[in-house]
């Protein structure tokens, strides 16, 4: 963990408009995709009492790890109005490396598309903040329920959230954003109030170290007390706008004259311009119930044109 933290860290600071989401929309037919990259591990897990204990219970050295996937995709119909849609998929390891001889060795492995979601942003204000309502349904494909490790709880949901955001062309320019929702889902697994902040700032025009907390908090008695679940993860890790790169190595053989900060980031309202942006994140779950203590690693690469 430790060698991850001081990779990403150094990269913020030798390593972009569109690394981060907020309330922003895309111009009129401008297109976005993300391609995105999770790979997470984990030893302890939070209780019914959000005291974290090992995964598996005492004695066993429990350990599990995994990967998922989630290839996205924006259009903007309008300058106010953004179509969304990505699909999920995941695979996922349990080990357990302490146990009676005669019991054997114990190892599972699973993987599935588990969820397909589509949706639209439409933004209601420009100033003092942009200010825009997202709703989304997350459809389950039939896979991963039933499977050890459990990838998914099985459940379709309506996902709908209002998110502000606002950017500050000061020197150093910076941007901070929130979103709140409720997540509201069928087959007797309970609802969600989704949260999330994020904040960040562009040393130079083109990279962006951000940090953000994704937060779920579970509401008792909309579901069956097993699927009750909350948790907040923190991240942050740089991402690097690599147009804006190959712009500077243009302009400095050509001797060009590069654009400022002010150019090279966001336009105020809408994510304006031709981006390819790389980013990287340590994520770290800090809080939770019924869920893993997970680390994790997150790569995106994101397009838009």
């Amino acid at each position: 963990m430790k060698k991850v933290i001081i990779l990403l860290t150094l990269a913020c600071f030798i390593a972009p408009q569109l690394a981060f989401g907020g309330a922003w929309t895309l111009p009129k037919n401008s297109v976005w995709a993300e391609w995105y990259t999770k790979y997470h591990w984990e030893k302890w897990a939070f209780g019914s009492d959000r005291d974290p204990g090992k995964m598996g219970g005492p004695g066993k050295d429990a350990r599990g790890w995994g990967w998922s996937f989630i290839p996205k995709v924006e259009y903007g119909v309008t300058d106010w109005f953004t179509l969304i849609g990505a699909l999920e998929g995941k695979t996922s390891t349990y080990k357990e490396y302490v146990r009676p001889s005669s019991w054997g060795p114990y190892s599972k492995t699973s993987s599935a598309v588990t969820s397909w979601e589509v949706g639209a942003r439409m933004r209601a204000l420009e100033n003092p903040v942009v200010l825009s309502g997202q709703i989304k349904g997350i459809f389950y494909t039939g896979y991963g329920k039933n499977k050890v490790p459990e990838l998914y709880a099985g459940n379709d949901a309506l996902d709908m959230r209002i998110i502000a955001s606002k950017k500050f062309d000061t020197k150093i320019p910076f941007y901070v954003s929130g979103e709140l929702g409720y997540r509201l889902k069928n087959r007797r697994v309970c609802d969600e109030v989704p949260g999330f902040v994020e904040a960040g700032f562009w040393p130079s025009n083109w990279l962006l170290i951000k940090s953000e907390i994704d937060a779920v908090w579970g509401i008792n008695g909309t579901g069956d007390l097993s699927t009750e679940k909350d948790y907040a993860i923190w991240r942050i890790g740089p991402a690097i706008e690599l147009l804006e790169i190959y712009d500077m190595i243009v302009n400095k053989f050509t001797k060009g004259t590069p654009k400022d900060a002010s150019e090279a980031i966001i336009y105020s309202v809408t994510r304006g311009g031709k981006s390819l942006t790389f980013e990287a994140q340590y994520g770290l779950t800090f809080w939770g119930r019924n869920t893993d203590a997970s680390q994790e690693v997150v790569m995106k690469i994101s397009a838009q044109f």
